[in-house]
């Protein structure tokens, strides 16, 4: 393809899609992608936690081990100093080319397509090399030492104080924000599919909220939407892929957004790594970040509806999975135009507690260890299920619910992710059973996209 036609179109970035479609892609989505997956993350967590120390240390050796926390390498002084100096430099450069990507994208009238491609690849590449930059940190790895999360653990009797109106009443804990908060759309660019752009608003959170949206190149009319939540720690915005994206979705008529969770991405917290708040400050972590999700959903789903969308489906994987079915269920009191229409489930468990505490994900973290160091028991813990756990029955009717489950997962647990099934009455022709775990399940929709597109074959009968 000439260079200049090139540039008037985004590339998708880095998405093996089509890898993962081929039959090696059966070969990738197996069992063994989840073993190699945890062992990865054994030692990825806590380079991002130095990294995280790095990105406000200023430079500053001490401050850094104190960040970590960790003590003071005692050799390789000259080489910390540099990976520190490397880390300011590559989030100085990020700053610098995302301030000019806002301007371009959302200020001033249109610009040329070329313009809008040419600052995208330039923030992806920004963006990659900060992220990347964690790499710089890596010789501390051989301190065992490094731990992958700083705890902030709350003492349970303040905690469960401070929850008791919203245990008492979750209803009005996740009610959605009132009025909507107004969402603003960048710029659109041509994409693979069809146009992409941004929507950023306030968020209930107290931050700003961000959306990818891809829609299809001949939007139908009442053009359907997916609102399709991310696991933990996955930043694709920042990494610049689209992996995850069901593009075959986007081919077919359907509108997908991608938002954003608190805590990741360009809603990372100074001194932390996305996702990191979670788990350290857990228990509290998930109340704070449903609560924040859900209003964003909520507000996510009014523009859609705004937007012509007849029928919204929301949809999670890992984390988003776990998100999306307290929003299913927290939707019921929320006004008609903002209740969603279908939910698809992939890799998620009915009981939080076990993802935090029996989960491998858990004791990479060794968050369960910390909670029991802190007090908290799994009876205190149980008494947070009515914020963390979908209780009650979900808005949409059982046969448009699609879940999909690994029985080989570690991580959201396959027994409680059935049950969940079984109590929702979800019909077994929805119910996606594959012989992978948690990581290589979620891969696997994409090698086996049958469950999405059920989904639209679904929505398609509505």
């Amino acid at each position: 393809m000439p260079k200049a036609k090139f540039m008037e179109r985004l590339p998708r970035g880095l998405a093996p899609e089509r890898l993962l479609r081929s039959e090696l892609g059966d070969w990738v989505a197996r069992p063994w992608l989840d073993r190699a997956a945890l062992s990865g993350l054994a030692w990825y967590f806590p380079l991002s936690r130095m990294w995280a120390a790095a990105s406000v240390a200023g430079g500053d050796a001490d401050r850094f081990a104190e960040e970590v926390p960790l003590q003071r390498p005692r050799s390789g002084y000259w080489l910390l100093r540099r990976a520190l100096a490397g880390i300011d430099e590559a989030i100085a450069r990020y700053r610098r080319v995302d301030a000019m990507w806002l301007e371009t994208y959302f200020i001033g009238k249109h610009k040329a397509p070329s313009r809008l491609v040419r600052a995208e690849l330039e923030r992806r590449a920004a963006a990659r090399i900060w992220m990347a930059s964690r790499g710089l940190l890596s010789p501390l790895l051989a301190n065992r030492a490094v731990p992958a999360i700083r705890w902030d653990i709350p003492d349970h009797a303040r905690l469960l104080r401070e929850l008791a109106p919203a245990l008492d009443d979750p209803a009005a804990f996740y009610r959605p924000p009132e009025p909507l908060p107004d969402i603003e759309r960048s710029h659109r660019v041509p994409g693979p599919e069809g146009d992409e752009y941004w929507l950023r608003f306030a968020s209930k959170g107290g931050d700003v909220a961000w959306a990818k949206v891809y829609e299809p190149e001949r939007p139908p009319a009442r053009m359907p939407t997916l609102i399709l939540c991310h696991g933990l720690c996955v930043e694709t915005e920042m990494w610049g892929t689209t992996a995850g994206i069901p593009h075959a979705l986007i081919r077919t008529g359907m509108r997908v957004v991608a938002p954003t969770a608190p805590w990741h991405g360009r809603r990372m917290i100074a001194g932390r790594y996305g996702g990191e708040p979670l788990i350290a400050t857990a228990p509290r972590g998930a109340p704070d970040l449903f609560r924040t999700a859900l209003g964003d959903i909520a507000a996510l789903i009014g523009w859609a509806r705004g937007q012509g969308s007849a029928l919204v489906a929301i949809g999670g994987t890992s984390l988003g999975a776990l998100t999306m079915q307290v929003v299913a269920t927290q939707a019921r009191g929320w006004p008609d135009a903002l209740k969603p229409d279908f939910l698809l489930l992939v890799t998620t468990s009915g009981s939080l507690r076990q993802v935090a505490v029996d989960s491998q994900l858990g004791a990479v973290f060794g968050l369960g260890d910390a909670l029991e160091k802190a007090g908290w028991t799994d009876e205190l813990l149980n008494r947070l299920r009515p914020l963390t756990d979908p209780l009650g029955a979900p808005v949409m009717p059982p046969d448009r619910i699609i879940i999909v489950l690994g029985r080989k997962d570690s991580v959201t647990a396959f027994d409680e992710g059935r049950e969940l099934a079984k109590r929702w009455k979800v019909p077994e022709d929805n119910l996606y059973i594959r012989e992978q775990g948690h990581f290589s399940a979620a891969v696997g929709v994409i090698h086996d996209d049958a469950p999405v597109r059920h989904l639209k074959e679904m929505m398609d009968r509505a």
